[in-house]
Protein backbone atom coordinates (compact mmCIF):
# COMPACT_ATOMS: atom_id res chain seq x y z
CA UNK A 1 0.00 0.00 0.00
CA UNK A 2 0.90 3.57 0.05
CA UNK A 3 2.20 3.48 3.60
CA UNK A 4 5.07 1.51 2.60
CA UNK A 5 6.84 3.72 0.28
CA UNK A 6 5.82 6.92 2.57
CA UNK A 7 7.93 5.28 5.29
CA UNK A 8 10.64 7.53 6.64
CA UNK A 9 14.18 6.58 5.44
CA UNK A 10 16.40 6.63 8.23
CA UNK A 11 19.82 7.65 7.15
CA UNK A 12 23.11 6.36 8.40
CA UNK A 13 25.64 8.71 10.49
CA UNK A 14 28.17 8.24 7.65
CA UNK A 15 25.91 9.93 4.95
CA UNK A 16 24.43 12.32 7.61
CA UNK A 17 26.30 16.11 8.30
CA UNK A 18 28.13 15.34 10.89
CA UNK A 19 27.53 17.19 14.09
CA UNK A 20 30.17 20.04 14.38
CA UNK A 21 30.48 22.83 17.61
CA UNK A 22 28.34 25.58 17.53
CA UNK A 23 28.48 29.42 18.68
CA UNK A 24 25.54 29.63 20.93
CA UNK A 25 23.40 32.49 19.57
CA UNK A 26 22.23 33.46 23.42
CA UNK A 27 25.45 32.99 25.17
CA UNK A 28 28.25 32.88 22.70
CA UNK A 29 29.66 29.75 24.24
CA UNK A 30 30.51 26.86 22.07
CA UNK A 31 28.81 23.83 22.62
CA UNK A 32 28.06 20.12 20.78
CA UNK A 33 24.42 20.26 19.34
CA UNK A 34 22.40 17.44 20.04
CA UNK A 35 21.16 17.93 16.40
CA UNK A 36 22.16 19.61 13.41
CA UNK A 37 20.54 23.14 13.21
CA UNK A 38 20.51 23.86 16.94
CA UNK A 39 21.56 27.44 17.68
CA UNK A 40 21.82 27.42 21.47
CA UNK A 41 23.20 25.65 24.06
CA UNK A 42 20.20 24.65 26.41
CA UNK A 43 16.54 25.68 26.57
CA UNK A 44 17.16 28.32 29.75
CA UNK A 45 19.58 29.91 27.13
CA UNK A 46 16.99 30.18 24.15
CA UNK A 47 13.85 30.97 27.05
CA UNK A 48 16.49 33.90 28.25
CA UNK A 49 16.74 35.21 24.25
CA UNK A 50 12.87 35.26 23.93
CA UNK A 51 12.89 36.71 27.19
CA UNK A 52 15.32 39.84 25.70
CA UNK A 53 13.02 40.43 22.85
CA UNK A 54 9.94 40.29 24.12
CA UNK A 55 11.00 43.22 26.43
CA UNK A 56 12.70 45.01 23.39
CA UNK A 57 9.72 44.83 20.77
CA UNK A 58 7.35 47.40 23.14
CA UNK A 59 10.91 49.93 22.97
CA UNK A 60 11.82 49.94 19.56
CA UNK A 61 8.89 48.95 17.32
CA UNK A 62 7.05 51.69 15.73
CA UNK A 63 3.32 52.02 16.29
CA UNK A 64 1.29 50.93 13.00
CA UNK A 65 -0.01 54.06 11.90
CA UNK A 66 -4.12 53.12 11.52
CA UNK A 67 -4.37 52.97 7.91
CA UNK A 68 -7.16 54.41 6.05
CA UNK A 69 -9.14 53.87 2.86
CA UNK A 70 -7.64 55.58 0.07
CA UNK A 71 -10.53 58.48 -0.73
CA UNK A 72 -11.17 58.15 2.45
CA UNK A 73 -11.07 61.95 4.28
CA UNK A 74 -10.21 61.65 8.02
CA UNK A 75 -10.87 64.80 11.02
CA UNK A 76 -8.02 67.34 9.66
CA UNK A 77 -7.81 66.75 6.41
CA UNK A 78 -8.55 69.93 4.43
CA UNK A 79 -10.80 68.68 1.90
CA UNK A 80 -11.92 70.72 -1.46
CA UNK A 81 -13.38 71.27 -4.27
CA UNK A 82 -16.88 69.41 -5.48
CA UNK A 83 -17.12 67.81 -2.34
CA UNK A 84 -16.05 70.65 -0.39
CA UNK A 85 -18.37 72.89 -2.62
CA UNK A 86 -21.25 70.16 -2.19
CA UNK A 87 -21.09 70.02 2.22
CA UNK A 88 -21.03 73.24 2.36
CA UNK A 89 -24.37 73.80 -0.20
CA UNK A 90 -25.95 71.35 2.06
CA UNK A 91 -25.58 73.53 5.10
CA UNK A 92 -28.37 73.88 6.70
CA UNK A 93 -30.31 71.68 4.80
CA UNK A 94 -29.62 68.61 5.93
CA UNK A 95 -28.00 66.84 9.03
CA UNK A 96 -24.22 66.22 9.26
CA UNK A 97 -24.66 62.77 9.05
CA UNK A 98 -27.46 62.85 5.85
CA UNK A 99 -24.34 65.12 3.68
CA UNK A 100 -22.04 62.14 5.29
CA UNK A 101 -24.48 59.53 3.40
CA UNK A 102 -25.11 61.96 0.21
CA UNK A 103 -21.14 62.09 -0.25
CA UNK A 104 -20.45 58.27 0.73
CA UNK A 105 -23.03 58.07 -2.38
CA UNK A 106 -22.27 60.90 -4.54
CA UNK A 107 -18.84 60.79 -4.74
CA UNK A 108 -17.36 57.18 -3.21
CA UNK A 109 -16.23 59.20 -0.34
CA UNK A 110 -16.10 58.36 3.45
CA UNK A 111 -15.63 61.85 5.05
CA UNK A 112 -15.63 62.39 8.68
CA UNK A 113 -18.64 64.00 10.52
CA UNK A 114 -15.29 66.38 11.98
CA UNK A 115 -14.77 67.42 8.51
CA UNK A 116 -17.73 68.50 7.33
CA UNK A 117 -17.92 70.51 11.09
CA UNK A 118 -14.75 72.23 10.11
CA UNK A 119 -16.00 72.84 6.03
CA UNK A 120 -19.46 74.51 7.67
CA UNK A 121 -17.21 76.46 9.68
CA UNK A 122 -14.40 77.10 7.47
CA UNK A 123 -17.14 78.56 5.29
CA UNK A 124 -19.23 80.65 7.73
CA UNK A 125 -15.79 82.51 8.99
CA UNK A 126 -15.22 83.07 4.85
CA UNK A 127 -18.50 84.89 5.45
CA UNK A 128 -19.98 83.84 1.85
CA UNK A 129 -22.89 80.92 2.80
CA UNK A 130 -24.32 83.08 6.20
CA UNK A 131 -24.39 86.13 4.27
CA UNK A 132 -25.81 84.43 0.97
CA UNK A 133 -28.75 82.78 2.38
CA UNK A 134 -28.93 83.94 6.31
CA UNK A 135 -28.51 80.67 8.24
CA UNK A 136 -25.98 81.03 10.82
CA UNK A 137 -23.71 78.14 11.25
Amino acid sequence: GVADSWSIQRVSPEESRPLELQICVGCQQEFMPKAVGRRYCSRSCYDAHLERRRRAKGANKPKPKRMREPGSLGPGRRFVGPVADYCCSRQGLASVQEVQKEIQEKFGLRVGITTIYRAWRRRASEGSSASKNGTIG
